[in-house]
């Protein structure tokens, strides 16, 4: 389950099995108990075989996240569409992002259409549409 908490690497990291700091555990604990009691399920701890949590400190430790951040940037007016980070880097010449902190955004569906972007903008593609498939593209049927 996905459980949002502040970007705040004073919180602490996760842990196996119950282990990690005590903030991110109980707010592990808090949303169990949530869906138990929704659910109807009063041993729904018990039945849990693998707990495994992660904070923002293991954010910021394995993907240099900032802040600890595991979305990007907040949810707010100044920081969403047009105004988000955006994919060409200004410092250095072609260097292009993709992924939920540049634009359009988090999850998997706008981290796909920040790589179709970062592609359209290296084909000086300025289109508004998905990106054309040719006939001639290279087929990956058949490769491992």
């Amino acid at each position: 389950m996905l459980v949002p908490i502040p970007a705040d690497t004073a919180l602490g990291g996760g842990g196996s099995e119950g282990g990690g700091s005590a903030a991110i555990e109980q707010a592990a604990d808090t949303a169990i108990d949530q869906i138990a009691s929704w659910a109807g399920i009063d041993d729904l701890r018990e039945r849990i075989v693998v707990r495994e949590t992660k904070g923002p400190a293991d954010f910021l430790e394995d993907y240099n996240s900032w802040r600890g951040g595991m979305l990007g940037p907040a949810h707010i007016l100044s920081q969403s569409a047009m105004f988000r980070a955006q994919n060409e880097s200004r410092r250095v010449s072609g260097l292009y992002y993709a992924g939920a902190t540049t634009a359009p955004g988090v999850g998997v569906p706008m981290c796909l259409i920040s790589a179709e972007i970062v592609l359209k903008r290296i084909r000086g593609d300025h289109s508004s549409g998905p990106l054309e498939v040719s006939a001639d593209a290279p087929s990956t049927k058949g490769t491992a």
